[in-house]
């Protein structure tokens, strides 16, 4: 039989005339939506497969999640206070086993269960509030959140990347064919300012859970929220330290460069001639210069552009 190999987005894509009966997909993350396979899932099951008759690889998914604290050890660090640091804390991954193990953070909560969907029924779930009763007294600073996936129709093929230190919510996964992936890592939603919550151990809170298209979204009740250009409303964020600010400004001014750099240097006369000017300051002062911070990666890639 003839095999039809496309390396086209899937969204671009004519309905095709042949109907495909099951669907493979590997667009996950450790946060399960983070590459986008409710869109591409939709897409893919719309122009190439039976409407009422194909099956899909993975069935179903569950987000699991806890409250995590990271980062009070850095109050006292052989004498420094370095909790300064805990504002740069805004990577969406991280590795909790390794982190509880080396006490960069403590769990604040038992494990709840956030969102379930349905690949197979395109079952969706709705936004939701979540109550949490914290099992320490302290600062809950992140939600950490992975998924469990089922492989098969009847879930006794599951894929996860749950924390190996973590016990599980229902003991009957660790009796089916389990799957962790490698190497182990989970997502994180980080609080930041004002967001970051004190909780005392027995006393419930709550957290209004839901998704946007490709992630996640944990927002505490009464939080002020703000539309994105793209339509999507998020937290507004806190007041920062000026330090976090600048960084911020200094990083939207690198991902500026970076998009223009791939999408126009070379037709654009006045980009050309500050790339040219930024290459020789670099190659005439190779440890930097404090008076034209650049990204290195940038600066990397206009030295081999104009001097290699």
């Amino acid at each position: 039989q003839d095999v039809f190999l496309c390396t086209e987005d899937v969204r671009k894509l004519p309905s095709q005339p042949q109907r495909a009966q099951l669907i493979v997909s590997e667009q996950f993350d450790p946060g399960l939506l983070g590459e986008g396979i409710l869109v591409l899932l939709n897409a893919a099951r719309i122009k190439m497969c039976n409407a009422f008759d194909h099956q899909v690889i993975p069935s179903r998914a569950t987000i699991w999640a806890a409250a995590f604290e990271f980062g009070e050890h850095l109050n006292s660090q052989h004498g420094f206070n370095l909790s300064m640091f805990n504002n740069y804390r805004t990577g969406l991954m991280t590795d909790v086993d390794t982190a509880l193990a080396d006490g960069s953070a403590r769990q604040m909560s038992n494990v709840f269960e956030v969102l379930k969907f349905d690949f197979v029924t395109n079952e969706m779930p709705s936004a939701h509030s979540i109550s949490i009763t914290p099992t320490e007294t302290g600062k809950i600073s992140a939600i950490v959140f992975w998924y469990e996936m089922h492989m098969d129709m009847e879930g006794d093929v599951i894929l996860t990347n749950w924390p190996e230190s973590i016990p599980p919510a229902d003991f009957a996964m660790m009796e089916k064919d389990l799957h962790r992936i490698k190497p182990l890592r989970q997502a994180v939603t980080n609080f930041m300012g004002s967001y970051v919550k004190d909780v005392v151990k027995g006393e419930p809170i709550e957290i209004d859970v839901g998704y946007h298209q490709a992630w996640p979204q944990f927002v505490w009740p009464g939080t002020e929220m703000v539309q994105k250009e793209s339509g999507e409303r998020i937290a507004k964020p806190p007041p920062l330290p000026r330090h976090r600010l600048y960084f911020e400004k200094l990083k939207t001014e690198t991902e500026k460069l970076e998009q223009q750099l791939q999408s126009g240097l070379m037709y654009d006369e006045e980009m050309l001639g500050d790339g040219y000017a930024a290459a020789e300051r670099i190659a005439l002062e190779p440890n930097g210069n404090p008076n034209y911070m650049i990204d290195p990666q940038n600066a990397n890639f206009f030295h081999m552009m104009f001097f290699l």
